[in-house]
This record gives C-alpha cells, structure tokens and sequence, in this order.
C-alpha cells in the first residue's frame, strides 16, 4: 500500500479536519473504501472528469463490500460493469474532509509516483 499525501494540492475549506480515505486503482477506474464497502467511480479520458449520472452527479457503482476481490464480483453481477479482477492498486490517501471527490482523483490520476 502506497501513501500519498494531498492536503498540500487541495484547497482547505473553513473547518476542515485531515482524514484519510483507501482508494484502489485500476487503469481509468477507481475504487473508494468506506464502512458500507467499497464504491467504483469511472474517469472518463476525453472528457476529463468523472462519470456523471444526468442531473450531473457522480456516478457510483456500489459492491457492498470491504474486500477488493467481493465488492468488483457483487458490482459486476448487479450492473453488468466491466471491472478487472486483478491489478488493482491500493493507496491510503491524507486529504481534507470536504475535498471534492473529482479533485482528488485529477490528482491521483496526475501524480507521478502512482
């Protein structure tokens, strides 16, 4: 697991604490860990942003679960998505509690050492 810090590249909001958040990578998608598993996000090359649903939010794709292997089969069986099996990186990321999410993958995508 790689650490990276990005409370340096983001701009920090009124009352903003440091907290840390687990993302996988793996090619243009992207995998966040929180307490109800782990949720898929697609960066969409072209356009240079996020997927977004119509009304313009992120779109996610849940797996319900805390392992990497479970939570890519359980999103694949529920919305038909193509997601590797393997080569997912994993990296535990320093950033501020009301980052943008967008931000923070255009700086992960960006960074040199990933």
């Amino acid at each position: 697991m790689t650490q990276l810090d990005f409370t340096k590249q983001l701009n920090k909001k009124k009352n903003a604490r440091v907290c840390y958040i687990t993302i996988y990578k793996n090619n243009n998608m992207y995998g966040m860990s929180s307490s109800v598993g782990i949720g898929f996000v697609k960066w969409i090359k072209r356009r240079g942003h996020l997927q977004k649903t119509v009304n313009k939010r992120i779109k996610w794709w849940s797996g319900n679960s805390n392992s990497i292997s479970k939570a890519v089969t359980k999103a694949r069986n529920w919305y038909g998505i193509n997601l590797a099996s393997s080569g997912w990186t994993k990296y535990k990321v320093k950033v501020w509690n009301f980052s943008d999410l967008n931000d923070i993958i255009e700086i992960l995508k960006d960074d040199k050492t990933t």
